[in-house]
């Protein structure tokens, strides 16, 4: 008998497991559209981020969090400079 894989039932568990297979560290609530409606994937996005899992960047718009080392509130995984580095050179 073949076994088939469950799909997670919860939003942010479903929103987890994407984001745990992307490859990027920026991530926008647009990203995940198709798993429900933009308020509640803006919503799972926000405790994810309360949780320190993501930090917001703008409307929008998180990126993959790890605490800081010096005061361990979280911060991007790959620091502000390489975020913003990458936003600048798509706008030139």
């Amino acid at each position: 008998m073949k076994r088939v894989a469950k799909k997670p039932k919860r939003l942010e568990d479903r929103i987890a497991k994407r984001m745990a297979r992307k490859r990027g560290d920026v991530f926008l609530c647009a990203d995940f559209s198709d798993l429900g409606d933009d308020n509640n994937i803006c919503r799972v996005l926000r405790g994810l981020a309360r949780k320190g899992l993501l930090v917001r960047i703008g409307q929008g718009l998180y990126a993959r969090a790890r605490k800081s080392v010096l005061d361990g509130k979280p911060v991007p995984v790959n620091g502000l400079r390489t975020l913003t580095e990458g936003c600048s050179a798509s706008v030139s």
